[in-house]
């Protein structure tokens, strides 16, 4: 599996490490992942908000989706929450095929 990750937020290396670890979790998980791109931007200066857009690559369409938090942890538990459970649909209860 293939990650790329496009930070211009500037978040701090142990986030960005956070959410490969997320990834690599979720691909134990589904073995049917071939690439993950995440891009990770600010919008606003008062209060600083936070969106982390995801596209999973997976055999027929891919998964796309976009996330808005203020805080950054938040938004990360968030995503993947919302991954996993959008893999599971998409997937199956099968997933280790």
């Amino acid at each position: 599996m293939t990650i790329n990750i496009s930070d211009q937020a500037d978040l701090s290396n142990r986030l960005i490490r956070r959410i490969k670890f997320l990834l690599y979790k979720l691909k134990e998980k589904f073995q049917q992942i071939i690439y993950t791109d995440v891009h990770i931007g600010t919008e606003g200066h008062s209060p600083t908000s936070f969106t982390m857009s995801i596209v999973v690559g997976l055999p027929g369409q891919s998964v796309v989706f976009t996330m808005q938090e203020e805080e950054p942890e938040s938004l990360i538990k968030g995503s993947y929450l919302k991954l996993k459970r959008i893999l599971s649909k998409r997937l199956g209860r099968n997933s280790q095929n």
